[in-house]
């Protein structure tokens, strides 16, 4: 099982041929490899439990109903995700953290708190379904995805 917060950026994001080969190149791996986002993308679906599926399904609605501005944070979150080693990003995450009392959370912060614990219980396949699944549905905000983190590879 791999970590939840291991994940890299892929040489190439590869169909799959059948089912998922673990030894194919994955968007998110655990290896700490630095990878080439000019190849092609996902293609074939991966098949995935009823519950996955269904999260995946919920979280892509959401994105469609969500703000520009929840879209730009929750984007800022999978490319965190995507480049865990990165220190500037936790300590701004951090920053964010804060205790209000008596003030519900918004419906968004609850979303995006199930987004996080259903991310955490994804495999690596499932997470770069998740991405292909994004890039089909909203191939803007998916380009915007790779963009940003080849751009993270160049700041090193």
């Amino acid at each position: 099982m791999t970590s939840p917060t291991s994940i890299t950026l892929p040489q190439a994001l590869l169909p799959a041929e059948s089912g998922v080969d673990e030894n194919d190149p994955s968007f998110f791996r655990s290896d700490g490899t630095i990878l080439d986002l000019s190849q092609n993308r996902m293609m074939e679906p991966l098949p995935l439990s009823y519950v996955t599926a269904q999260e995946m399904r919920c979280l892509l609605h959401w994105l469609s109903s969500w703000t520009p501005a929840q879209r730009e944070r929750f984007l800022q979150d999978l490319v965190d995700k995507a480049v865990p080693w990165k220190l500037f990003p936790l300590l701004e995450s951090l920053s964010g953290l804060r205790v209000e009392s008596g003030k519900p959370p918004t419906i968004y912060e609850c979303q995006m708190r199930l987004w996080n614990q259903w991310f955490r219980s994804w495999s690596e396949a499932e997470r770069n379904e998740f991405v292909r699944q994004m890039e089909e549905e909203m191939p803007d905000l998916a380009g915007r995805f790779y963009r940003e983190v080849a751009a993270t590879a160049r700041r090193d």
